[in-house]
């Protein structure tokens, strides 16, 4: 896979909302999107070393609170399934607060170790 978050990105254009990792501070608009690494961990260790990362990543939708949120929630969380890189998103309605509604997908996915060079960074 290449970047989980590249991965991401593309799933969510067909939506066409602005996004963001982590923290989205454009132009003001009613939707938006935030993705997140929420833990990242060597898997398949070999010669005592993991080959990949297991990454487990947050995508969250921002909308106003007052909206029937069902029908895009259904089809953000296929768009990531559908990608072929992430497990089945499991879905959690934060509330809304301050009029706008949040929504917080979650799912799994490996990435490619990254090697090191030759200063250690």
């Amino acid at each position: 896979m290449t970047s989980a978050f590249a991965e991401i990105i593309k799933a969510i254009t067909q939506f066409n909302l602005p996004h963001a990792p982590d923290v989205y501070e454009g132009k003001r608009v009613d939707r938006w999107f935030t993705y997140n690494y929420a833990d990242d961990r060597g898997n398949l260790n070999a010669d005592d070393e993991p080959s990949e990362r297991l990454v487990s990543l947050q995508l969250h939708l921002f909308m106003p609170g007052r909206e029937n949120f069902l029908n895009i929630r259904e089809k953000v969380r296929e768009a990531i399934f559908d990608t072929g890189e992430f497990t089945y998103p499991s879905v959690t309605n934060l509330g809304v607060t301050e009029g706008k509604r949040h929504i917080v997908f979650e799912f799994d996915g490996v990435e490619e170790r990254t090697e090191k060079t030759e200063n250690g960074i």
